[in-house]
């Protein structure tokens, strides 16, 4: 047997021994045996706590590590939602701050677009196009902002013409998917025999496939929107430096829509206004929308009419600038009710409908109608419900049914039975807040071209109102300042002074006392009437001039004591301009309580000098026109009576007992007060994002004030 060394025998012995047990020695115990050897022994698993404490604890770190990359997954979501927001809002800033960019010839960036209507002082009734100071090439086209109900944020409009600057490369670009051909019995499309195709074009809402090329010696018509662009071949694209824009929200959605302005290059012999010509300026057919087998708003993306009023040979007409007949100037054609876009009846979205009465000779003549001229932002429906639209959208104007500016007998149904006209009534659906002839809906195959961005909840328009408040000092004016030089410190006469901290962003026809813009029902000056010879108060914006509705002769007579009656009867405010949310009788008629109120109510417009609305053979002032006092800081002439009422420069205020500005005065011919320009605009869009789950606000201020 082997001899086993160990550390206790004696150096260099050996002793025999029993072979080495691992766990128990010869007697059967454990004596001697490593304690941790007993332990084994001792236990074979883990116990019920211990398991349950270790699985607790793995279920709690797996909890914690789910929790974490939660935590971060959705702030990954969030931080993707707040991302595509910031790039909605850039898109969304970027469209209206170019959009009412004023400034013509931007050094920072040549090729931006900027309104038309840069100087934003509305016209005046006749006013000439020499009124000093002014420069008309400056007061083009049309701003045009409607409130509605000042107290729905959902219900605004905002409409304008745009233009880009003659040195940028960039343009408007829409379609324009037909050549058309000339009226003669053959119906040529041009020159050399040229033909679109077989079956060109197809009626309905089909697809048009592009015009065939020239052949050697061919050439088509080239006034005409498709060849707008210069290239001289089909390509069913026209573009254009100017196009008219309309911003409006409905059921969450915000929408642009564009339309180009016809700007015709190079074409021989000039053409007189935006309609297509062949090369001797004889119109070409737009039957196909006049017959109404195709729908011209489903293939022209150009701002057009139905002009019923001017008896032309063909009423369906294309806007055009650059030419004779422009439709941004302040009077293309010097008549009354002008083809202009500065008249609001042919507009994108107004009511451009005529009637016909005898003259006085017994013949039938064709005159305006009671509801021309005003906005189409209102569908009432067969049960009698309105509704706001702001404007159609392109998935309803190129429904082959829309028909408008084609015709203005298209909609089955309806009576009347143009859908531009305010009181055609309209099917409704208020799910998707889509319109439509009674017992349907429009839904033509454009849908969805004019969306700006969707989840938007509220699209919000104010303008800033120098007089609505007195600002952060609480005092009219400049504070301790005689801003108007008439012996009293921070009197009312000096609210909204130039200079001063007075005002804020207010809406129009909001419901304030005072203000430019504020309510015909709420607002109140001080006045004097002649005729009973009492001080009063009288309904009106701050400093909007009584006569403003007077054709007061020039120079006027003076005094005007003697005749001063013949001027009362069109003192403001009148029927047409009256806030609507507060129930008023005028001249026996009391006037609407719920949409769409007086047709004129809560909008700021910079309309032609030569419209009339109204009917009674004058010219209209646009609803908000406001003066200031000019240098000598008086309403009318400094120290003169200038209509003759006994009162030279204020009235007594019969409430509080001030001197205040005698409105009769404001804005006198040959004085030198000045009409007020509109400074600033305010707009907030409040929207939701999915993505996110956040609700957003962005606020743009952009200034309007005019450099030459």
């Amino acid at each position: 047997m082997a001899c086993q060394i160990t550390t206790r025998n004696a150096p260099g012995t050996c002793r025999a021994d029993l072979p080495i047990r691992t766990a128990r020695n010869l007697h059967g115990d454990t004596a001697g045996v490593n304690p941790a050897a007993r332990r084994g022994e001792a236990r074979s698993g883990f116990t019920l706590v211990e398991m349950l404490v270790a699985v607790g604890l793995v279920v709690l770190m797996m909890t914690l590590f789910a929790t974490i990359f939660q935590i971060a997954t959705g702030a990954m979501q969030t931080q993707k939602g707040l991302a595509e927001n910031d790039q909605r809002v850039r898109l969304v800033m970027n469209r209206l701050r170019n959009d009412l960019n004023g400034i013509k010839n931007d050094p920072n960036d040549p090729g931006r677009p900027y309104r038309t209507f840069r100087n934003v002082i509305p016209f005046g009734a006749n006013e000439p196009s020499s009124v000093a100071n002014f420069n008309p090439t400056d007061r083009l086209g049309y701003l045009y902002i409607s409130e509605n109900n000042p107290d729905d944020d959902t219900d605004d409009v905002l409409g304008l013409t745009v233009q880009y600057p003659s040195t940028a490369s960039d343009q408007f670009f829409g379609q324009a998917a037909v050549v058309l051909p000339d009226q003669s019995p053959g119906a040529s499309y041009g020159t050399g025999g040229i033909s679109p195709g077989t079956g060109y074009p197809p009626n309905g809402s089909t697809t048009v496939p592009i015009a065939a090329s020239p052949g050697s010696g061919q050439s088509y018509w080239p006034n005409q929107p498709d060849f707008d662009d210069i290239l001289g071949v089909p390509n069913k694209t026209g573009n254009s430096p100017v196009a008219e824009v309309s911003y409006f929200l409905r059921k969450g959605t915000l929408y642009r829509r564009v339309l180009l302005v016809r700007d015709p290059n190079g074409i021989t012999p000039a053409p007189k206004d935006g309609t297509p010509t062949d090369t001797s300026g004889n119109i070409l057919s737009l039957g196909i929308y006049t017959g109404g087998s195709r729908d011209f708003w489903n293939d022209f993306d150009y701002s057009a009419a139905y002009d019923s009023l001017d008896n032309v040979a063909q009423p369906l007409r294309f806007h055009g600038t650059g030419i004779p007949t422009d439709s941004l100037a302040y009077n293309a054609s010097g008549s009354q009710n002008p083809f202009a876009l500065g008249n609001p009846a042919y507009r994108f979205g107004f009511d451009a409908s005529t009637a016909q009465v005898k003259n006085g000779a017994g013949v039938f003549v064709t005159v305006p109608s009671s509801t021309y001229g005003q906005p189409r932002e209102y569908v009432t429906t067969t049960a009698g419900a309105t509704n706001f639209i702001g404007r159609f959208t392109h998935a309803e104007t190129s429904d082959l049914n829309f028909g408008y500016p084609g015709s203005i007998t298209t909609i089955p149904g309806a009576t009347p039975s143009s859908p531009m006209t305010s009181t055609t009534r309209l099917n409704y659906d208020p799910i998707s807040g889509r319109t439509g002839p009674p017992g349907s809906l429009f839904s033509g195959p454009r849908s969805g071209e004019d969306i700006l961005m969707t989840n938007v909840l509220k699209f919000d328009v104010k303008v800033f109102d120098p007089a609505a408040t007195t600002g952060p000092d609480n005092a009219y004016g400049v504070a301790g300042v005689d801003d108007d030089n008439n012996g009293t410190f921070d009197d009312i006469s000096e609210l909204g002074w130039p200079g001063s901290d007075d005002g804020d962003f207010r809406d129009i026809g909001h419901l304030g006392t005072t203000g430019y813009y504020a309510s015909f029902g709420t607002a109140l000056v001080a006045d004097f009437d002649p005729i009973t010879t009492k001080p009063q108060r009288i309904y009106g914006p701050t400093n909007t001039p009584v006569t403003s509705r007077v054709s007061v002769p020039n120079p006027p007579p003076a005094p005007l004591a003697a005749n001063y009656n013949s001027f009362t009867p069109l003192a403001y405010p009148n029927l047409t301009y009256n806030y609507g949310n507060i129930a008023t009788t005028y001249a026996g008629i009391t006037l609407p309580t719920s949409p769409p109120f007086a047709p004129f109510a809560n909008r700021f417009d910079t309309w032609n000098p030569a419209l009339d609305f109204i009917g009674d053979g004058t010219n209209d002032s646009p609803p908000f026109r406001p003066f200031s006092f000019g240098a000598d800081g008086r309403p009318g002439a400094a120290n003169f009576d200038d209509d003759g009422n006994g009162k030279v420069d204020y009235v007594t205020d019969p409430v509080t007992g001030l001197l205040t500005p005698d409105p009769r005065e404001i804005g006198w011919p040959n004085s030198d007060d000045q009409p007020a320009a509109l400074s600033a605009i305010q707009i907030k869009i409040t929207f939701y994002d999915v993505t996110s789950n956040q609700v957003r606000e962005i606020t743009l201020v952009q200034s309007l004030l005019y450099t030459p």
